[in-house]
């Protein structure tokens, strides 16, 4: 049996959140580091520039920095 954990304990923008998530499905915890990376990022920005006028490039630079901090661990049982 396989569980994936979404570890995002290393982040202080998602402190209403649990340190962690666990999935049965890689699709699923893979999804969810998506969207956690998506929602770290934009608060990580922290710009005079509305959010939703910045490039594609500079969104990115927030994007990796969040993706760094996300990770998803397998345990096999």
């Amino acid at each position: 049996m396989r569980i994936y954990i979404v570890f995002d304990g290393n982040t202080p923008y998602r402190q209403n959140k649990e340190p962690y998530r666990f999935f049965m499905n890689h699709k699923k915890a893979e999804n969810y580091r998506k969207n956690a990376v998506r929602s770290v990022g934009r608060k990580i920005y922290d710009g005079n520039t509305e959010w939703y006028e910045l490039k594609e490039e500079e969104k990115k630079k927030y994007f990796d920095k969040a993706n760094k901090m996300l990770r998803i661990i397998e345990l096999e049982f």
